[in-house]
C-alpha cells in the first residue's frame, strides 16, 4: 500500500520521463520492508532523484505503512537535498468501501528556486474514502491540506477521485476535486480584482 490508493492521471510535477525501481527486502506474513527510487530528467530545467524505504503491515482490515526518504534537486547553478517521511493507515470496512489517512513531512529547501518549487514534494496531511462502484470502478472522496514552501501557509483542496481498477493493487484515477477547485479559485480572485478595479457610481446633482 502507498502513500494513496490510487494515482493522480494530473500532477503539478509537469511532464518528465520517470526511472522507477523497487525492491522488496524482507516479505513476511503481514509484513513488507522494501526499498525503492527514481530518477526524473527535465531537459533544461531539473534533474529530480528520489529514493525511499517503507514498510507496510497489514493487520486484519486495517493496513499500516511508513516510509522514510531523500529527494535530490539538481537545477543551474544548485544542488540540494531534501528529506522526508510520512505513513498512512487504510481501514477496510467492506469489500467495496474503505477510508484512508495519511500524512507527510518535509525539510524545507534552502535559497528555493521558484522555477522548480512547484516540482518540490511539500508536507501533506489529508484523508479519503473510497468506494468501489462496480468491479473496475469507483471514486474517492476527501479532503487534504498542504504546507506551501512558498509562502509557509497551509492550503487546503478536496479530493473527488474517480479511478480504474486494473487490478486489487493497482488503480488509475484522476483528482477532478482539485481541478475544479482551481478553477473556481481563479474565478473568485478576478471576480473580485474586476470589482476593486470599476469606478465609484456617479453621484446625482447637489441641490
Amino acid at each position: 500500500m502507498k502513500e494513496r490508493s490510487v494515482a493522480p492521471l494530473f500532477s503539478t510535477h509537469g511532464l518528465y520521463v520517470p526511472a522507477p525501481g523497487y525492491a522488496s527486502i524482507a516479505s513476511l506474513p503481514g509484513l513488507e520492508i522494501a526499498a525503492s527510487g527514481a530518477s526524473e530528467s527535465l531537459p533544461g530545467l531539473a534533474g529530480i532523484e528520489r529514493g525511499r524505504l517503507s514498510a507496510t503491515a497489514a493487520l486484519g482490515p486495517v493496513t499500516l505503512s511508513a516510509w522514510g526518504g531523500a529527494e535530490k534537486y539538481g537545477y543551474f547553478d544548485g544542488l540540494q537535498t531534501i528529506y522526508g517521511f510520512g505513513g498512512s493507515i487504510n481501514y477496510r470496512i467492506s469489500p467495496r468501501l474503505s477510508l484512508t489517512a495519511y500524512g507527510s513531512y518535509f525539510t524545507a529547501p534552502r535559497g528555493m528556486n521558484p522555477a522548480i518549487g512547484g516540482m518540490m514534494s511539500m508536507t501533506t496531511i489529508g484523508g479519503y474514502m473510497s468506494y468501489d462502484l462496480s468491479e473496475h470502478w469507483g471514486v474517492s472522496v476527501g479532503a487534504e491540506t498542504t504546507r506551501s514552501i512558498f509562502d509557509g501557509r497551509w492550503h487546503a483542496q478536496p479530493i473527488v477521485m474517480p479511478y480504474y481498477k486494473v487490478n486489487e493493487n493497482v488503480s488509475i484515477g484522476a483528482n477532478i476535486g482539485g481541478i475544479v477547485y482551481g478553477l473556481l479559485e481563479n474565478y473568485i480572485d478576478s471576480r473580485n480584482a474586476r470589482h476593486r478595479r470599476m469606478p465609484p457610481p456617479p453621484q446625482g446633482p447637489r441641490r
